[in-house]
């Protein structure tokens, strides 16, 4: 079971009983939570063996690059974690630091790449 809270993040829940679904899950809540006089909702899923967790900050899918300039967007990020399913969680942190520099390789910007925007945080959990 994992129980989470998260508030204006992203979160992708990777099911392995269904090949290469990656969905945004919709969770029942559970209890509420105050912490730093903040009120947050608790979110239960129960994880079966093979199944990957996500959350991720804008940073990534934001991110700006290549020789167009443009955003990396979030269907291309869901795309490569469907991608990377067949690979460790480390193989997929290497695969996804790859896949960030190759996006803001730029030969056109000073120094060859695009500026990082924002920060960038991917947390992945494999059961």
């Amino acid at each position: 079971m994992l129980r989470y809270s998260i508030e204006n993040q992203s979160f992708i829940y990777n099911n392995s009983a269904v090949e290469a679904l990656i969905k945004f899950f919709k969770l029942k809540k559970t209890k509420k939570v105050k912490m730093h006089g903040k009120t947050f909702t608790t979110h239960d899923v129960q994880l079966e063996e093979g199944d990957s967790v996500y959350i991720y900050s804008d940073g990534f899918v934001d991110q700006f690059g290549g020789h167009k300039g443009k955003k990396f967007m979030g269907k291309r990020f869901r795309e490569a974690l469907v991608d990377a399913q067949k690979l460790t969680m480390e193989e997929q942190g290497i695969m996804l630091n790859n896949l960030i520099e190759n996006c803001r390789a730029d030969p056109e910007q000073p120094g060859g790449e695009s500026e990082q925007m924002d920060d960038i945080l991917v947390i992945g959990v494999h059961a």
